[in-house]
């Protein structure tokens, strides 16, 4: 069996549309963006020409939406599918080990934010 990444499946010509027919594995959004529980463990396809970001929200956060806190692994998947340059920041009180904010390296690359102690996440994948 072959398992084909995200930017595999992107470069291959496929569209957020048809990312989007696989329910429940996909956000899309064209505008700077706070994550959400309904974001964890899915894809954040960031579509936009625009430079924009996509924040790691604090533990409260998510625990007011989700009824518990989140988990060590849970994570955002977070894509730069439009051409404008994707930052991925932590929200206040929140702390990214790799530092203030990463960058996406490039279109149509991915970036996951892990979560692995409270309020405390790194960065993994195509960073700039």
């Amino acid at each position: 069996m072959t398992i084909l990444s995200t930017t595999d499946l992107l470069k291959a010509g496929m569209k957020a549309g048809d990312l989007a027919s696989i329910p429940g594995q996909l956000n899309e959004y064209t505008a700077s963006h706070i994550g959400i529980a309904d974001d964890l463990q899915k894809l954040s396809l960031m579509n936009s020409g625009s430079a924009i970001s996509f924040t790691i929200p604090s533990d409260a956060d998510l625990a007011a939406q989700l009824g518990f806190g989140p988990s060590i692994g849970h994570h955002f998947q977070v894509v730069a599918f439009g051409a404008g340059t994707v930052t991925s920041a932590p929200a206040s009180g929140v702390t990214l080990l790799n530092g203030a904010s990463v960058d996406i390296a490039a279109q149509y690359n991915c970036v996951a934010a892990v979560r692995y102690s409270p309020n405390v996440w790194f960065a993994v994948g195509a960073i700039a």
